[in-house]
């Protein structure tokens, strides 16, 4: 997608504009095939695959399959509500997605914390739906707001009454990944030469295609989301000060390499001294995103291929 110059100067990695005419195409798209786990820990198999775990991990590479994650007897539960992973009272109300000054409290409503863990204030209805209507927009409104500009998309007209207050960031990185996954207004054109040759004009997002996006693009976009949501937390997200890898590896077995995080969250210190220079506490959680667009090979059936198996090796290894 075409973005004014300054804006796309602004930008890392955005491409400059093109307008709306066909232009040479981008490769085409990849369907995305996540994997699909289909995980059910059984401690009978477990204790079979058990007795041959070291052996059973030495082929992993040549002879990867299910049996490698039953010995492990792992379970796996999808579509978990957000209230069963985030403790109870840091999860706001469902009520504070509505704007505060028309919406009443109900005497029913659980309150959450009074404070954070780190002695902060929670923060209020009024703070926190500002920054969640952001979130809600449109992407194509939003990223017209971003440069105020015209843009390949059509200008919507809702996007002359959008601010970005709180969200600006993240929807300019989430606008540079658009340029690779956006296929929304993909059009292939055939235009043949002067020598009669067929080929292809294109009008539309892209500049390439998702499986050629730089992986930094994707740790912005995850990145700058966090950011919104560690706020109230007085945390900040900080690239890491050195590669850190880890392997799954059992004894007398060929390891596993875990790619490292792109970036840590760590929380701002409660002492004003240690503040004042800079020094934070943690890291409390790392950020790792993975780079990988296709999950099964040609006739492997869905939760059986061996990329998808290797990639549930990752995650385990990866916690």
């Amino acid at each position: 997608m075409a973005q004014n110059t300054m804006l796309t100067s602004a930008l890392p990695g955005a491409k400059p504009p093109h307008g709306n005419g066909p232009r040479a195409p981008p490769a085409r798209p990849r369907p995305l095939d996540f994997p699909q786990y289909q995980v059910q820990g059984d401690i009978a198999a477990a204790h079979q695959h058990a007795r041959e775990l070291t052996h059973l991990f030495s082929g992993l590479e040549k002879n990867i399959s299910a049996k490698h994650v039953e010995a492990l007897n792992i379970t796996l539960l999808g579509e978990v509500p957000l209230d069963r992973l985030i403790p109870k009272g840091y999860l706001p109300p469902k009520e504070w997605l509505q704007d505060p000054s028309t919406t009443l409290a109900s005497p029913s409503t659980p309150q959450p914390l009074s404070k954070l863990f780190n002695g902060t204030p929670l923060p209020s209805h009024k703070d926190f739906y500002p920054r969640a209507k952001e979130l809600l927009y449109p992407n194509d409104p939003a990223f017209d707001a971003l440069s105020g500009g015209p843009t390949m998309r059509p200008r919507t007209p809702s996007s002359n009454t959008i601010r970005l207050t709180h969200t600006h960031k993240f929807y300019q990185h989430l606008l540079i990944m658009a340029e690779y996954w956006d296929t929304s207004k993909d059009n292939y054109i055939p235009s043949p030469n002067e020598a009669g040759e067929s080929r292809e004009q294109y009008t539309g997002c892209r500049y390439g295609a998702g499986h050629e996006m730089p992986p930094e693009y994707r740790d912005d976009v995850i990145a700058s989301f966090l950011e919104i949501c560690i706020w109230p937390f007085r945390c900040n997200i900080q690239a890491p000060r050195y590669s850190v890898s880890r392997k799954l590896q059992l004894h007398n077995t060929r390891h596993i390499p875990i790619q490292g995080i792109s970036s840590a969250i760590c929380a701002q210190s409660t002492s004003r001294e240690k503040a004042r220079k800079g020094i934070l506490e943690g890291p409390l959680m790392g950020i790792h995103c993975r780079n990988v667009t296709t999950f099964r090979n040609e006739g492997e059936k869905v939760g059986e291929g061996k990329d998808e198996i290797l990639d549930l090796l990752y995650e385990v290894g990866a916690a």
